[in-house]
């Protein structure tokens, strides 16, 4: 590993974790590290949720901080426009279904 460039590594995301993305029908499944998430795919948009049921708090401002920047929704509301609900024990991002297919380098099939 002696021509192994950290920066270029790190730049380029590779430490996050991998996020899969697989379609069967009108539901998408997004998947990685941070666990499984479907979504009905409907008019054009898909929504992905998490809950926490251990008294964690979302709100707009901490839900990024609370999962992680590792976690999937984190991650893709950093590659695509990502519209989030955050709010009691639940975070919710809902995306255009074409960004998703077709963010470059995130997605993986």
């Amino acid at each position: 590993m002696e021509n192994f460039d950290l920066k270029k590594y790190l730049a380029e995301g590779r430490l996050y974790e991998a996020i899969n993305l697989d379609i069967e029908d009108d539901i998408a499944y997004l998947s990685g590290d941070s666990g499984e998430y479907e979504g009905e795919i409907e008019d054009g948009k898909v929504s992905f949720s998490v809950m926490y049921d251990d008294g964690t708090i979302f709100d707009e401002w901490n839900w990024k901080d609370i999962l992680g920047r590792k976690h999937a929704f984190v991650q893709l509301s950093k590659k695509i426009p990502t519209k989030v609900e955050a709010a009691g024990d639940y975070v919710m991002i809902t995306v255009d279904f074409d960004d998703l297919k077709y963010s470059s380098g995130l997605i993986k099939k």
